[in-house]
């Protein structure tokens, strides 16, 4: 270790400077934050907690993913092989650490999980400055990257935030060893009490948005169908180029009943963009929006069905996903279609990556903002953006299709409460607690010289202007409105006439999947050794978590064949390694791998199967109707042994298992 505080800073701004840029940058000016004022406090009581996922059930994965664990819990009942509720040992892929002036401590908790990624997180910037000059960084991190590991820092105070960025971080790297998690808090106990709330419930779900082949083989089918179509228009990004008029952006959130009339006052001054269902609360207040702008590849129909039965709709433009049932197009006169980039069409058909919206998820609701912010408008007027509800007993506005009778029960939950628009507090869940997230960040991107004003009295949007719907004053833009949308249409030519070839290359489609479960296959029975996470990294360097995720993917066959298969493979990896730290002795562990890769790689064969049989001819085929591929929700998987009672408990207390875990098992 250096022999003075000063050298030691030097040392380990050298280091970030290499190896984390955006430390280097946050606290190596002269003027960033200072460590003299802090006064690390003693250890005192030091909380962990290990997240962990719960048992796979049928309704929450799909069958290939379902049957796959099935089979392996049915071999490990069949060999006796004793399996236990909780991790049998510290070892950890992840390590997320609050707290960062305690380097001993810290050392010991690296070697203790022999992790594979260190999370280190301190919302005090006083606290890392302090630790610049007496914790040896490059020395803390050596091991983890020895092991071919990775670390990050997460500097913000909100747990919702980085219960966020944690899971994307997760994501990003491999979210397939999400379960057993470990969590260790040094300081900071109210925030790791949060925390460790607001983790236990995101990572207990992570598996669910991670994709499964149904949807993404269904979302192929649906593109090539729709661009087919001779008419497809095709979006166009512009925005650096301003229509010259104001965009209304409209949601369905509860507010919305109270803007009606000052969206219908102005409605001849400003494009209006109603997002998903706010179709319905507008036109049934005589409000006929410009675009009607969809994401989703399902669902959409009984909406659109019930406004075209009520409705005309033909002077509203759709803007779809390419991927949305071909079913909704006909109620629509004009059509335009982007690309999502983080889903197996893209690679497969997209002209570029300009026709594509950015970060148009996970509501329709960004999807909205982003297509105005795309399209270059630079007053930006957001309604029924609610991102929740301030009363918990409502979410949506009065008239959506939510609260008509075709719609049924629908059961939202809020569990959270963020800053409100106009003041106080407002309720939200995970997922529009992550729609807020991803608006900010898409107004961090393009916000600068917009004027975006968020006249919706749910969450507070940073980067948007709280205002009043009542104080807009839209009379000096009286006349702009017909030359704008005429502006914007001539940027959509249609995909047929800008010589895009819709032809499908199912022999060439075919070949990668083959090509692609070889590698997979592959990799799976070379692993020997099940303790040493190694062979993750080779697993993750075909599966390629961070490709359309954080940024687009390469245009080719081979990379939609990627996002394509690779959900389902993420799920069974990870209930794989589920079971596998859940093995109640050592001497089984290799039996139950191996039992393990068997069952995966039959579930690969499948999915191959599947892939090439629907993919692999002249035109993508519809899969067959959900329900009749997927088990019942109520199918309940077999439950291995658990060790006998005079066993010794898998803890290591000496004790045997009936007198130590055993009694509550």
């Amino acid at each position: 270790m250096p022999d003075s505080q000063s050298e030691l800073r030097k040392r380990n701004l050298a280091f970030f400077a290499k190896a984390a840029p955006e430390v280097h940058l946050r606290f190596a000016s002269p003027i960033g934050p200072d460590g003299a004022s802090f006064s690390p406090p003693g250890p005192g009581k030091i909380p962990s907690r290990r997240f962990t996922i719960p048992a796979p059930d049928a309704k929450s994965l799909d069958r290939y993913t379902f049957d796959t664990i099935s089979d392996m819990l049915a071999s490990a009942i069949d060999q006796n092989i004793p399996v236990i509720d909780w991790p049998r040992t510290e070892q950890s892929f992840y390590l997320i650490l609050l707290g960062v002036h305690h380097q001993q401590l810290i050392q010991r908790m690296l070697d203790q999980t022999q992790c594979m990624s260190a999370i280190f997180i301190e919302p005090d910037p006083a606290a890392f400055a302090w630790s610049l000059e007496h914790v040896d960084w490059p020395e803390l991190i050596a091991d983890v990257q020895a092991r071919g590991g990775t670390f990050d820092f997460v500097f913000d105070p909100n747990p919702a935030t980085i219960s966020a960025t944690i899971w994307r971080t997760m994501r990003f790297i491999n979210p397939t060893c999400t379960d057993g998690a470990m969590f260790t808090a040094f300081a900071h106990p109210e925030l790791a009490r949060d925390l460790t709330a607001r983790l236990g419930n995101d990572l207990a779900l992570s598996y669910t948005s991670l994709g499964f082949f149904y949807d993404e083989s269904l979302m192929i089918h649906n593109t090539h169908r729709n661009l087919s179509r001779g008419d497809a228009r095709i979006f166009q990004r512009r925005h650096e180029d301003d229509p010259g008029c104001p965009v209304f952006v409209v949601a369905s959130g509860p507010s919305l009943d109270d803007s009606i009339e000052t969206i219908k006052k102005h409605a001849d001054h400003a494009i209006i963009v109603s997002c998903g269902s706010a179709l319905r609360p507008l036109l049934v207040n005589g409000i006929i929006p410009d675009f009607q702008i969809e994401t989703e590849n399902a669902g959409v129909s009984p909406l659109t069905r019930q406004m075209a039965d009520e409705h005309d709709l033909s002077k509203v433009i759709l803007v779809a996903s390419t991927t949305i049932d071909p079913d909704v197009l006909p109620s629509f006169r004009d059509v335009v279609f982007y690309f999502r980039s983080s889903l197996s069409p893209y690679p497969v058909f997209a002209p570029s990556h300009a026709s594509s919206l950015f970060m148009p998820d996970p509501t329709v609701g960004n999807a909205g903002l982003s297509l105005a912010l795309e399209l270059g408008f630079k007053d930006v007027y957001l309604f029924g953006m609610d991102c929740g509800s301030r009363n918990p007993a409502r979410h949506h506005s009065s008239d959506a299709y939510h609260y008509s009778a075709d719609a049924g029960d629908i059961d939202v939950r809020y569990d959270m409460q963020v800053d409100a628009n106009f003041g106080g507090r407002t309720w939200t869940n995970h997922g529009l607690f992550m729609s807020i997230v991803n608006l900010i960040e898409l107004l961090k991107i393009f916000g600068d010289g917009r004027n975006v004003r968020n006249c919706s009295d749910g969450a507070m949007i940073n980067g948007a202007t709280p205002l009043k719907p009542v104080d807009i004053d839209l009379s000096a833009n009286a006349g702009m409105k017909r030359a704008a949308m005429q502006s914007l249409i001539e940027t959509m030519s249609p995909f047929a006439d800008a010589g895009h070839d819709t032809s499908w290359p199912g022999d060439t489609f075919a070949d990668a999947v083959h090509s692609y479960c070889a590698q997979i296959r592959e990799h799976l029975m070379q692993i020997d050794n099940y303790e040493d996470k190694s062979y993750q990294r080779k697993l993750m360097e075909v599966l390629q978590p961070p490709v359309a995720y954080f940024a687009p993917p390469p245009k080719g066959v081979q990379h939609g064949v990627n996002i394509l298969m690779r959900g389902t493979l993420f799920c069974m990896l990870m209930f794989f390694e589920r079971y596998l730290s859940r093995v109640a002795y050592h001497d089984d562990l290799k039996r139950f791998g191996d039992i393990g890769v068997k069952a995966m790689v039959k579930g690969l064969d499948l999915l191959e199967r599947d892939a090439i049989e629907r993919l692999g001819g002249s035109a993508p085929k519809a899969p067959p109707p959900l329900d009749t591929i997927k088990h019942d929700a109520g199918t309940r998987l077999q439950s291995p042994p658990a060790p006998s009672r005079n066993s010794p408990c898998p803890c290591g207390s000496g004790n045997k298992f009936k007198h130590c875990h055993g009694k509550t098992a």
